[in-house]
């Protein structure tokens, strides 16, 4: 479903502009990129870490 992520820079950034959650499916919780908005891919947190999905909307449940 999510395949290859990549780190985003400045995690304390992203967590001070608190992204706005957008919904989960099948147990991953994705939001809106707090600077670029719809203009990017949807992001993820895993532990504690922010990360680029391949969505840019929200998937469907498998």
């Amino acid at each position: 479903m999510i395949e290859n992520l990549s780190k985003l820079k400045n995690q304390e950034q992203i967590n001070a502009l608190k992204p706005e959650r957008i919904g989960t499916v099948n147990g991953v919780t994705y939001y809106e990129h707090p600077v670029y908005g719809d203009e990017a891919p949807l992001i993820i947190n895993k532990a504690g870490f922010w990360y680029y999905s391949d969505e840019l909307e929200l998937p469907e449940a498998d």
